[in-house]
């Protein structure tokens, strides 16, 4: 969190700095309700909220990542994005393959964003929320082999919201400050119990509490991403 702060004291000095005509601009670029769309370039925080039946839980991780947003309409526009960040595993109160984890992890949506645009003389303010459906990916440390019959990947819903700064007249550049939410199902090693060709499956026992073999319910996960976008905009 502290190099998200640092990041947001920059960025806001640079608008500062930056809030009268500047001649000479790069390009011509419309204010927010009048543009195309921008790029974003992401810095900021994955905080997994969510712990898993035995307990066990990820860290938060410091994240990098992207986006593209296309806007063919004033107050409506369309977006994807993606973030990498490292979570580490942590125990829980019995034994989980989570604790002894270490992975990276990707994640991503394409989402269908709502803004309202206000534009002064000086500096442009566009809120918005944004909702979409996306994935998220795992690069696990160890078990790579032992994490399921369901690959490294789940899907969910993400929900969104923020706003977008820019100085001056042009638009060309700004600031971009977003929370955001990814939901998703864990279906990774003892979680994974429905399936016999898994290691971790038990015809009879229950793995742990909430984990029912056969049961085609998986104990779900809530990512918070905290993120500063230096947006390029069109």
């Amino acid at each position: 969190m502290k190099s998200v702060s640092v990041a947001v004291v920059i960025a806001l000095l640079g608008l500062n700095l930056s809030a009268s005509p500047v001649s000479g601009q790069l390009w011509d670029a419309g204010v927010p309700g009048e543009d195309l769309g921008s790029l974003a370039l992401l810095f900021g925080s994955v905080a997994p909220q969510s712990s898993l039946p035995d307990g066990a839980s990820f860290a938060s991780g410091i994240a990098i990542g992207g986006s593209a947003s296309w806007w063919p309409f004033r107050y409506v526009g369309f977006r994807g994005h993606v973030v990498r960040a490292k979570t580490d595993g942590q125990e829980g109160h019995e034994f989980s393959s989570v604790a002894f984890e270490e992975p990276v992890v990707w994640l991503y949506s394409a989402d269908v964003a709502v803004r309202y645009p206000l534009v002064g003389q000086r500096i442009a303010l566009a809120p918005y929320i944004a909702a979409g459906y996306g994935g998220k990916s795992y690069e696990w440390s160890l078990n790579r082999l032992s994490a399921g019959s369901h690959g490294n990947t789940t899907f969910g819903w993400t929900l969104a919201g923020g706003a977008e700064i820019r100085p001056g007249s042009s638009g060309w550049y700004g600031l971009r400050l977003e929370i955001a939410n990814q939901r998703s199902e864990f279906r990774f090693f003892e979680y994974a119990g429905p399936h016999p060709q898994h290691e971790f499956y038990r015809q009879e026992a229950v793995v742990h509490e909430g984990v029912v073999p056969g049961n085609l319910e998986f104990p779900d996960m809530n990512d918070l991403i905290l993120s500063v976008g230096v947006t390029l905009n069109r």
